[in-house]
């Protein structure tokens, strides 16, 4: 079920998005909550930027394990006093050598305090939504850290913690997609991301 939307060559079922859609609404139905279904599909937001990418050694790395069930995934976007607001991104990556080192924070990340990795939307270029790139962080580099889980009134499922990352360096093989290209990707998922949840809670 995990992988039920993702091409089998990635590690899915073979699906669409129908098929999710599905799955989600008889969980909630059964008397699953918006927030145990946020947090056994967090990795469907994270794996859909690596897949979109078609960078197959992050296919391979990163989404096929989270498909398959075997990783936690991620997707990190929202900040601090910034809410979902991507072209307004302030976490930066630049490029060192062999690397890029991310400094910045996350807020309010599903699955963050459990997570494998965080595709995570930094700046590496000027302002707006035309500087903004994907870089995969797995949790365990050096310099990620998670400050704490939130605590909440609902959906307590969700796991969200307060920050990360903070100052980190990752491979420069990580990124998800173009340099500085990436805002469109993430508005394009954003549109298959946010309808089930809204479905799911209404129901």
């Amino acid at each position: 079920m995990l992988g039920a939307s993702a091409a089998e060559k990635h590690g899915g079922s073979g699906g669409n998005p129908l098929d999710t859609l599905a799955i989600l609404e008889e969980i909630v139905l059964a008397g699953g909550s918006s927030g145990l279904i946020s947090a056994l599909f967090s990795h469907g937001i994270a794996t859909l930027h690596i897949v979109a990418s078609g960078n197959r050694d992050l296919i391979e790395r990163f989404a096929r394990p989270a498909l398959e069930g075997r990783t936690i995934g991620s997707l990190g976007i929202t900040e601090p006093g910034g809410g979902s607001d991507v072209a307004g991104i302030r976490t930066t990556a630049r490029r060192e050598g062999d690397e890029y080192v991310s400094d910045g924070a996350k807020l309010y990340i599903t699955s963050g305090t459990r997570a494998d990795f965080v595709t995570t939307a930094v700046r590496t270029g000027g302002p707006g939504a035309a500087g903004i790139s994907l870089i995969v962080v797995p949790t365990g580099t050096p310099g990620f850290t998670v400050s704490h889980k939130l605590d909440k009134m609902a959906g307590c499922a969700r796991t969200p913690p307060s920050c990360s990352p903070t100052t980190c360096g990752v491979p420069a093989a990580n990124p998800a997609g173009e340099e500085n290209s990436e805002f469109a990707q993430i508005a394009q998922q954003f549109q298959g991301e946010r309808p089930p949840s809204r479905r799911a809670t209404t129901l």
